[in-house]
């Protein structure tokens, strides 16, 4: 009974492992390239979209920073998920700085279903005047 036992447990024990070194190595990243413009008040901004995969799902991620410690409100951006025939899959709310800050990212919610999948986002920063939007370039395509 008690070698019936060390086997059921030993065997429980490998298949845990297995799951959890498949879970944790289960991980791809796909980003595009940066973007770089500048306002009239001599600011200068990047941005860059990444679409992201773990064991949770895929999403899209945006992100943006400036030369700039800038005041709050001044930057936003909005993560946006297609799938590889260009519909939209998944968009963020347009996040805005909540205090004074030289960045500024915000995410999709996860897409679990399996596919292919880009990217794309659009920032914002304050000009003064109002806000200007700036898309991101698209990632490459990433396979779920």
């Amino acid at each position: 009974m008690v070698r019936k036992n060390f086997k059921s447990a030993t065997c429980a024990f490998i298949i845990g492992l297995l799951i959890s070194v498949n879970a944790i190595a289960f991980a791809a990243e796909v980003e595009s390239q940066w973007l770089m413009f500048n306002d009239s008040n001599g600011n200068w901004y990047s941005n860059q979209a990444k679409a992201i995969a773990n064991i949770n799902g895929v999403y899209g991620y945006t992100w943006m920073d400036s030369n700039n410690t800038l005041p709050a409100g001044y930057l936003g951006a909005k993560a946006c998920l297609y799938n590889s025939a260009g519909s939209l899959i998944k968009s963020s709310s347009i996040k805005y700085t909540t205090t004074s800050i030289d960045w500024v990212s915000q995410a999709t919610s996860y897409q679990i279903w399996s596919g292919t999948y880009y990217s794309k986002g659009v920032t914002y920063y304050f000009d003064g005047d109002g806000y200007i939007a700036e898309d991101t370039l698209k990632t490459p395509n990433l396979n779920y």
